[in-house]
């Protein structure tokens, strides 16, 4: 049976062993579906860098050497993930932070410079749920500052901060106390956008004895 009528494909019979391919199906029926026999270990797709002559077979084969990613037996794929640490330089006075923040730990190496600005994404780079987490272990105190891009126009960051649980409501949030600092911020609306910062060093009634301090900040 044709895999397709495409002329990217050989006669309309199969497959090109090089080149572009293409496969179409106009129905709600699966595109393609690869299916074991009883009793099948063996991978469903492998991709893999060049093998030698004497490696590379016609067949499948079990040679992993040139292997980079597989979908194996089970259905999970293995291969390179995205990294889930990245390194922020805080000699700088300001930071703006993308998409490629997002869910991932965004440690803050060097000691930050004094007034360092760092900027969340903004509306056309925010999703609802995304977050981000920031750590940061300072010998100052009030020396970084997030806020939505652009300043304190448009967005806001809520969080709480004082003993009163009162949910504060603002363009910018900073630390005001030396020492580790570990925050986290999930958008809630990419209208503006909307934060919510959660400091992550806090007790469980999140009331008292804050082991890093937030406050609301208006500087720019």
């Amino acid at each position: 049976m044709p895999f397709s009528s495409s002329p990217n494909t050989y006669k309309g019979l199969a497959l090109p062993n090089a080149g572009q391919a293409l496969m179409k199906q106009v129905s709600t029926k699966d595109v393609l579906t690869l299916e074991h026999s009883s009793a099948n270990a063996g991978r469903f797709m492998t991709f893999r860098n060049s093998l030698s002559s004497a490696d590379a077979r016609g067949e499948g084969s079990t040679v992993a050497t040139a292997d980079v990613a597989y979908i194996g037996a089970d259905g999970a794929f293995v291969g390179a993930v995205q990294p889930q640490i990245v390194s922020l330089d805080g000699a700088t006075t300001a930071v703006t932070l993308t998409s490629t923040n997002a869910y991932r730990l965004n440690v803050i190496s060097t000691q930050a410079a004094s007034s360092v600005f760092i900027h969340l994404p903004s509306s056309g780079n925010a999703e609802v749920g995304m977050w981000i987490e920031i750590l940061h272990n300072s010998t100052a105190a009030g020396i970084l500052h997030f806020m939505t891009t652009g300043g304190n126009a448009g967005g806001e960051i809520h969080a709480h901060i004082d003993s009163t649980n009162t949910v504060k409501s603002t363009g910018a949030v900073s630390n005001v106390t030396t020492g580790p600092m570990w925050w986290k911020f999930m958008c809630v609306s990419t209208v503006g956008p909307i934060w919510a910062l959660t400091n992550m060093m806090t007790q469980s009634n999140n009331s008292t004895a804050q082991l890093h301090t937030i406050v609301a900040v208006t500087t720019a």
